[in-house]
């Protein structure tokens, strides 16, 4: 993963435990960064994605119809990429859920998850 790919507020996870996710609430230049449910920093290098799944969307609250605001979130599971349309006219293929997080902020300025929530 490469550090321009992620954002304060992001849901991600740990290579050595995948099972195990946690928002991000410090990055530095040196590739360091820190979620907020781990006492010490781990390296971009063992950060991975979260793949979007119903079962993840579950666990978080969601179904596949989001609604923020004003704004509807729409996605489609065909294959290992989910196919995310925001407000019937932005389309976007996705694998990983910071890519949504980061899609939905983009384009309505709302996070898609409170991080404060999340961590623990």
């Amino acid at each position: 993963m490469k550090p321009q790919e992620l954002r304060l507020g992001n849901l991600i996870s740990l290579s050595y435990d995948p099972e195990k996710f946690g928002v991000v609430i410090a990055m530095d230049v040196t590739g360091s960064i820190h979620l907020g449910n781990k006492e010490n920093a781990d390296n971009i290098r063992d950060i991975i994605g979260l793949e979007v799944s119903e079962t993840l969307l579950e666990k978080l609250g969601y179904e596949t119809t989001i609604y923020t605001g004003e704004h509807e979130i729409t996605l489609n599971f065909a294959d290992k990429r989910v196919s995310v349309t925001i407000d019937e006219s932005i389309t976007y293929r996705l694998r990983f859920f910071h890519e949504l997080q980061n899609a939905v902020y983009v384009n309505t300025g709302q996070e898609l998850l409170d991080p404060m929530e999340l961590i623990f």
